[in-house]
């Protein structure tokens, strides 16, 4: 029996497929487009557009303006300005400065279905495949050629390992503790270009939101995609490259040391100092995070040895905490909240780290001098631990602080 994304691909192709066969062409249902792609895309764009036919279906075309913005420098400021320009000319959709991040954007607004096909111009495309799509990231050469033929080239069917996670997670641990742990026990190697199919009762219970957390970060130890069943059937008798189970009842909140978000370590284990916090990115930027880091900070403040930063993940989760109150209670309790954008995640404005900083981050990397500083040091956790150890300026448990 085939897997989830043998069955998507099949369908693309009218014809059964199975992993390690090779396409000339995959049909394509949708393809993202961001800002930093977007500038080397426009400029080959431009060497050979008299060749070129019309974009294969530009309403199935998302530009998004997220990881620099607002433009931090005149050359910024520049590319930003072409990229409009770009998408207005080819009718491309197109979503400015302040609407959002884009793997926040997409599922926001109903623009993946289950069973689509959707390529990106960002690793964390695989987010998308918390809706059930095969969603992952390709390169600016090949996003032009799916832009005006619908189709990915030379593609090859990737294998599939299964991760079924029983039990139930606890108060106090989330999605994002869930993924930092099981990357933390997988080896990297076997992971190689595989995709990650979740499945197992926490799933079925668990919130899209968290979903997409753990979807997001399959990327971070080199697979091709990570999948759920979304609203369609799995056959887990299908031939899996792998098969890994995971109980996730007696799961703590945990946190990834650096510099790799593979490093993860139950919070117990850690006794370190912060300077910075940052809750946001497209990992954990959405309305339930924010909720979740508001019950843990309201009436409190953050301690004054620490920076928190707070980025909402679009213009209309920002409408909604402010609605909401949830605004006030960060505003109050000492935090900045800045507009919807990769801001520190991407490392190049909004927060980013000197060499003495110390964060506790939301985010889905802590490379080496991923949100600025080579010497800064980046740990990942949950919104709740990001919030809690803002408050007491240490990493800490969020259990400890949970009301």
């Amino acid at each position: 029996m085939p897997t989830l994304v043998e069955t998507i691909v099949s369908k693309h192709k009218e014809s059964p497929v199975r992993a390690g066969d090779e396409i000339e062409e995959l049909p394509v249902d949708r393809l993202l487009i961001n800002d930093v792609a977007a500038v080397q895309l426009v400029e080959r764009y431009r060497e050979i557009e008299d060749l070129l036919p019309a974009p294969f279906d530009p309403s199935s075309v998302f530009v998004v303006l997220d990881h620099v913005v607002p433009p931090c420098d005149s050359v910024i400021a520049d590319n930003l300005q072409r990229t409009k320009q770009f998408a207005r000319t080819l009718h491309l959709n197109l979503f400015k400065e302040g609407e959002g991040i884009e793997h926040v954007l997409l599922p926001e607004n109903n623009l993946v279905s289950p069973g689509d096909i959707l390529l990106g111009t960002d690793s964390h495309t695989c987010t998308n495949g918390a809706l059930g799509c095969f969603a992952f990231g390709i390169g600016i050469t090949d996003a032009l050629f799916v832009l005006f033929t619908g189709t990915f080239y030379n593609f090859v069917v990737p294998e599939t390992v299964l991760l079924t996670c029983s039990g139930k997670l606890q108060k106090g641990v989330y999605a994002k503790d869930l993924i930092l742990y099981v990357l933390s026990h997988l080896d990297q190697q076997k992971m190689l270009n595989k995709v990650l199919q979740f499945s197992g009762p926490v799933f079925a219970s668990m919130p899209l939101d968290g979903m997409l957390t753990v979807c997001n970060m399959t990327t971070e130890i080199s697979a091709k995609t990570g999948i759920m069943p979304y609203e369609t059937r799995e056959d887990l008798s299908a031939e899996f490259a792998e098969r890994y189970t995971f109980d996730v009842t007696p799961l703590e909140p945990v946190v990834a040391v650096p510099h790799s978000p593979l490093n993860g370590k139950p919070v117990a284990e850690l006794t370190v100092e912060i300077t910075k916090a940052f809750l946001g990115s497209c990992t954990n930027s959405r309305l339930s995070d924010l909720q979740v880091a508001a019950s843990i900070l309201r009436g409190k403040k953050v301690k004054d040895t620490v920076d928190l930063y707070i980025v909402p993940g679009s213009r209309k989760i920002y409408e909604k905490i402010q609605e909401s109150g949830i605004l006030s209670t960060f505003i109050q309790a000492g935090a900045v909240i800045l507009p919807p954008n990769c801001a520190a995640c991407f490392g190049r404005h909004m927060g980013v780290l000197g060499p003495s900083d110390v964060c506790i981050s939301s985010a889905n990397r802590n490379f080496v001098g991923r949100m600025g500083s080579k010497d800064a040091k980046v740990y990942l956790g949950s919104p709740a631990t990001v919030a809690a150890s803002a408050l007491t300026g240490m990493i800490t448990d969020p259990r400890e602080v949970l009301p």
